[in-house]
């Protein structure tokens, strides 16, 4: 065969090959079919995932294994700003928390910033809430001022928690139930209880165990079988 018409059969075999793959051949853009689209809405991209793996965390309740209170850390796509994350908080729980986690908020439904949270030299965040945090009291208010807490201090340079309620310093009850003197601020360690990192500082001190050896035993001679040596005989005159 002419190598012209050899190299024409080439090209012809190879346009039949595309054809049988089935790349379309038209002429003009045309809508794809939804069958045909790629599936992109659930899939992340490497550095969203490292985004939301880094993003800042909400603190909300659940349950510890002797059916204790324990603060849950939930990643939250905000920046993280003391106002934006504190709003998220006091937004709530998303439904896969609330159904699936069985998490829950002590948090007042009706929790609101009076204004933007204010930064301290020092460490100290200045957080304005409104009357309604006040709807929880006894053990839903230590919970609720936990969450607070372990939100804010979880923020970069955040070190403690100075809450107060519309302008007003408060008094607010630690972990372990007592009074937090008016104004000053509250940290992590106020509530080693709700940590979820908690655990004892030492491991309990082994109790002493009785020692295996046996002790000699007591010794038999005793002074009536005692036998004195003899004395020594003397010359008979």
């Amino acid at each position: 065969m002419h190598p012209r018409w050899k190299l024409l059969a080439t090209a012809v075999a190879g346009f039949a090959l595309l054809a049988g793959c089935g790349i379309p051949s038209d002429g003009r853009p045309r809508d794809i079919a939804a069958d045909e689209r790629l599936q992109l809405a659930d899939t992340k991209a490497p550095e969203q995932a490292a985004a939301t793996a880094n993003s800042p965390k909400v603190y909300f309740l659940s349950q510890g294994p002797n059916g204790e209170d324990r603060l849950q850390p939930a990643g939250r796509d905000v920046v993280s700003t003391p106002s934006a994350v504190l709003t998220e908080l006091f937004n709530g729980l998303t439904a896969t928390e609330q159904q699936t986690n069985k998490w829950r908020t002590a948090v007042p439904p009706d929790t609101k910033l009076v204004d933007a949270p204010v930064q301290q030299p020092d460490g100290t965040l200045v957080v304005n809430l409104n009357q309604a945090f006040f709807q929880a009291s006894g053990p839903a208010q230590i919970n609720a001022v936990a969450q607070v807490v372990f939100t804010a201090t979880g923020l970069d340079e955040v070190q403690r928690v100075k809450i107060l309620v519309e302008g007003q310093p408060q008094g607010w009850p630690r972990g372990d139930g007592t009074a937090q003197p008016v104004g000053e601020p509250l940290s992590q360690y106020a509530y080693p209880e709700l940590s979820p990192d908690s655990q004892p500082d030492y491991p309990p001190a082994p109790s002493p165990t009785p020692s295996t050896t046996a002790p000699p035993p007591p010794s038999t001679t005793t002074a009536s079988t005692l036998v004195p040596p003899p004395l020594p005989s003397l010359p008979k005159s």
